[in-house]
């Protein structure tokens, strides 16, 4: 499976050399590293971070291996309402979930057929930073 993040450019270096830290990002669902199936919205999402260098780290997923984290999978209406809590409290999300990875579709506005997956345990950081990618 192909997955992908968009970040600013001064980034996607260390994070295609297997650098990811899930304690320093965030996103809809709290603390951890995110990726997407999308990658015109990753494109997206760098270039809305940073217009003149962005970039898009695609990851190719290994979904057996994937299946032997511990994923939490939340339901559409569950994340809109983690997600809405998430957004109360501004710059202070940071909830974890407890697993391995979070699955989940891509919140906000009507985004058919798009999920994410948030990495945020050591074993779903260590998955991740072993998964092979590349810069595109």
């Amino acid at each position: 499976m192909d997955y992908f993040h968009g970040t600013e450019g001064q980034y996607a270096k260390a994070i295609s050399q297997h650098k990811i830290d899930v304690s320093k990002g965030k996103g809809e669902l709290g603390k951890g590293f995110y990726v997407g199936n999308q990658m015109h919205r990753a494109f997206a999402w760098a270039y809305h971070k940073d217009p003149v260098d962005y970039k898009v780290v695609e990851f190719t997923i290994d979904s057996e291996s994937l299946l032997k984290l511990d994923i939490c999978f939340l339901d559409r209406q569950y994340a809109e309402e983690q997600w809405e809590i998430m957004k109360s409290k501004g710059s202070e999300a940071t909830e974890k979930y407890h697993h391995d990875a979070i699955w989940s579709s891509i919140l906000g506005g009507n985004i058919d057929n798009m999920n994410q997956i948030k990495f945020e345990s050591k074993k779903g950081e260590s998955f991740i930073n072993i998964t092979p990618a590349k810069i595109l």
